[in-house]
């Protein structure tokens, strides 16, 4: 099973390398600290037994490099515990390695403890990808042990795997521990069932944490249960500033906690919550909360059936509101009725400055598409996606 990227992406740049050719699998990138580089080892259907030739061009790629930023991009191949093992071994001391990349591989927990070894010996790690790979609790609690003693990890992946409740409370006591020495600034979270038990015990440490910026839980199969032990978080954190909780099964009550505590918040930036159940009425929720808040510049309700309903409360809002700059409603049973409430809005004096609306996957005609064109040719920044539309 693929899973999509974490919070991290590489990125290539330059030629694409195959396992025996090293000159192919160097690339320079661009980052905080200049020229860097980039080995990109992905989608190369890599096994345990071609661990030796990655190693050996790695080696020849990095024969001189001088100190400079290196990235290395595993992800997307077969590799296993032994492969893993060998290839981080085979990796020459004294290398400035700055981000590794290893999702979509299912080396499970052997794999993770190959990869704390590997941070063991590469205490400058800031970036670590580790989605999909068939992690569970055991492995999650030995990466959480790694990540207490590594502070320089900023951005940590371990989505899309199967940690559960206990792995995702040795993640939040890991975070705790760190202490004013943390520099984590990216979590992913998402696609391991932490249930609310696990919401809670992330919700009660990044409570205290100002470092987190980017924080993602989608996937997760919270519910309403969960939606509440993680909504608290906006009331006492006010340096996150995107939270992911899409494709869960949050509802109303769920929505409207949420909701309640996003009046409270002065940080959050991006909030996600495509493919939910929060309905018309958990729309509406959110758009008295756009009304106080004014610090939110991104929402997504993409596919939460919020109709038309949901969408006059949102249309309100965004009058009040000021400060909006993106708005997803994608795929929620909208008409030509409240999408005309929505252009409405848009060309009054005071309206949000949106500069994104994202309508796809609806019920608009083609004349209703036409009206919101011509909106947006009178607004030249914002840009609206009509594609897709079910008509009868």
């Amino acid at each position: 099973r693929r899973h999509p990227r974490g919070a991290m992406d590489l990125g290539a740049t330059g030629p694409q390398p195959g396992a025996g050719d090293a000159a192919a699998g160097r690339g320079e990138a661009e980052d905080e600290a200049g020229p860097g580089v980039f080995l990109d080892f992905s989608c190369r259907d890599l096994q345990d037994w071609d661990a030796q030739r990655v190693v050996d061009c790695l080696r020849e790629a990095t024969s001189d490099a001088d100190g400079q930023p290196v990235s290395l991009d595993l992800g997307e191949n077969e590799l296993r515990d032994f492969g893993v093992r060998e290839i981080l071994r085979g990796t020459a001391d004294g290398l400035n390695v700055v981000a590794v990349s290893f999702r979509n591989n299912g080396f499970g927990d052997s794999g993770a403890e190959a990869v704390v070894e590997f941070l063991e010996r590469f205490p400058c790690t800031s970036t670590l990808d580790l989605t999909g790979n068939r992690i569970m609790a055991p492995g999650a609690e030995r990466l959480a042990e790694a990540l207490g003693a590594h502070p320089s990890l900023e951005t940590f992946c371990l989505g899309h795997n199967q940690i559960g409740i206990q792995g995702a409370e040795r993640v939040a006591d890991a975070l705790e521990r760190l202490g004013d020495g943390r520099k984590l600034t990216a979590l992913d979270m998402g696609g391991n069932r932490i249930g609310a038990a696990g919401a809670r015990r992330l919700q009660e440490v990044l409570s205290k944490n100002t470092v987190l910026r980017t924080l993602l839980v989608g996937h997760n199969d919270f519910q309403d249960r969960e939606a509440e032990a993680i909504a608290p978080l906006l009331a006492h954190n006010h340096t996150l500033t995107c939270l992911d909780l899409s494709h869960n099964r949050i509802r109303l009550q769920g929505a409207a906690c949420i909701a309640r505590r996003l009046t409270e918040n002065k940080g959050l930036a991006e909030l996600i919550l495509g493919v939910n159940e929060i309905g018309p009425a958990g729309a509406t929720e959110f758009a008295a909360a756009l009304k106080k808040n004014r610090t939110l510049r991104a929402l997504d309700l993409s596919g939460n059936s919020v109709q038309n309903a949901g969408v006059n409360a949102l249309a309100e809002a965004l009058e009040a509101n000021g400060v909006l700059t993106a708005l997803g409603l994608a795929s929620n049973y909208i008409s030509d009725a409240g999408a005309q409430k929505i252009a409405d809005a848009l060309c009054r004096e005071h309206c949000s400055p949106l500069i994104e609306l994202c309508l796809p996957g609806n019920r608009l005609s083609d004349a209703m598409a036409a009206s919101l064109r011509g909106v947006a040719m009178q607004r030249p920044d914002l840009v609206i996606d009509l594609s897709n539309q079910h008509r009868d």
